[in-house]
């Protein structure tokens, strides 16, 4: 894939581009690339050695893998694979005049296409007269993303483009970690707050149906009262005409006992 790991060299390192970021950067990647674009083969061994000189770029713990590429063509290949496997290019540095179809405005576009969070740098000979020319071919949502560096480079001057420019790659994907984190979260509040809310409306459901069943007894309850207070009274109401029928009856006998005597 045409890419060599590097190892960490943290001595090299200036921590005031790594470590600000590394300080809140939970990553989910292990692993990031580079990539650089060049039709000359000095120029691109220039390159190479100079962003393996400039030590660790990456956060701590995180490995970068170094591409190279002679053309549009096989820097997309590179590309592909790269995104295919699950991984992700943080920096591209590319040369503006490249051969095959694509130059390298248009090899940076097709790496946006592929990862809009991409950070790249265009090379070239030309001077600053071609700054102009650059910015009006690179569209209008990446000009954030974007840098050129005029030919011949200091090899300070190209670590420190890598060193801002992974820096700020990774303190965009910090963000995005934390938005996904933050989305998660809502997604999360959403379906605790449904499953409440319809735990609330199968409990309301049921203290309905329960109250419903409460009156149904308390009516029948309230019937048999009613029945069994009918009851009493007509008892008592019976209880009445005995004691009348009692007094009656002896009072008719306390009548006879003088009437017999008299009769007899």
């Amino acid at each position: 894939m045409g890419g060599e790991p590097r190892t960490a060299n943290p001595q090299s390192t200036p921590e005031s581009c790594v470590g600000t970021v590394h300080d809140e950067f939970v990553a989910a990647e292990r692993r990031v690339h580079l990539l650089v674009v060049d039709d000359e083969p000095p120029v691109l061994s220039i390159c190479k050695a100079y962003i393996e000189r400039a030590g660790r770029v990456a956060p701590e713990g995180v490995e970068t893998v170094l591409h190279s590429a002679r053309g549009s063509t096989e820097a997309l290949e590179i590309a592909r694979e790269i995104y295919g496997s699950g991984e992700r290019i943080c920096f591209a540095l590319v040369d503006v005049i490249l051969p095959g179809k694509s130059d390298g405005i248009g090899v940076l576009t097709d790496l946006w296409a592929l990862d809009p969070a991409l950070h790249g740098t265009t090379m070239t000979g030309a001077g600053r007269e071609v700054e102009e020319y650059i910015a009006a071919r690179i569209p209008e949502e990446h000009l954030a993303r974007w840098d050129y560096m005029t030919k011949p480079f200091e090899e300070f001057e190209l670590g420190q483009r890598v060193r801002r420019a992974v820096s700020a790659w990774f303190a965009h994907r910090r963000d995005e970690l934390r938005a996904a984190q933050a989305l998660e979260l809502l997604l999360r509040l959403s379906r605790v707050n449904d499953e409440l809310e319809t735990k609330v409306e199968e409990r309301t459901r049921a203290l309905a149906e329960q109250n419903k069943e409460q009156a149904a007894k308390n009516e029948e309850l309230q019937k048999a009262v009613r029945a069994l207070a009918a009851v009493q009274s007509s008892m008592l109401q019976q209880e009445k005409l005995a004691s009348i029928g009692q007094l009656a009856a002896g009072v008719a006998h306390e009548l006879n006992n003088p009437i017999g005597y008299v009769h007899s």
